[in-house]
């Protein structure tokens, strides 16, 4: 029991910490948005890719299927584009 509840810990961590980040920020860049929903994927694809957690798989499909839809339908819309194009101009100069 208590290793399933670790586990599930190990599942809400890469999201609550991404969260953590962009609520202490005073004013959260749009620009951070797209490499935060790419940390959560790549822990949550690891995590799915793990044989000793696959009593998470269906929560993880679930998590990762919905996290997809949400990256891929606002990635290419104007107000991100704009956001990462004024984003790296500002190391630029």
């Amino acid at each position: 029991m208590f290793a399933k509840l670790t586990d599930f810990v190990l599942f809400v961590q890469p999201a609550y910490a991404v969260q953590t980040v962009m609520c202490a920020e005073r004013t959260p860049l749009l620009a951070c948005v797209l490499p935060a929903f790419d940390s959560v994927l790549a822990a949550w694809k690891d995590m799915r890719n793990d044989p000793s957690k696959s009593h998470l798989r269906s929560a993880l499909d679930a998590g990762i299927e919905k996290m997809t839809l949400q990256y891929n339908s606002c990635r290419y819309r104007r107000p991100f584009i704009f956001a990462i194009g004024n984003f790296f101009l500002s190391f630029s100069m």
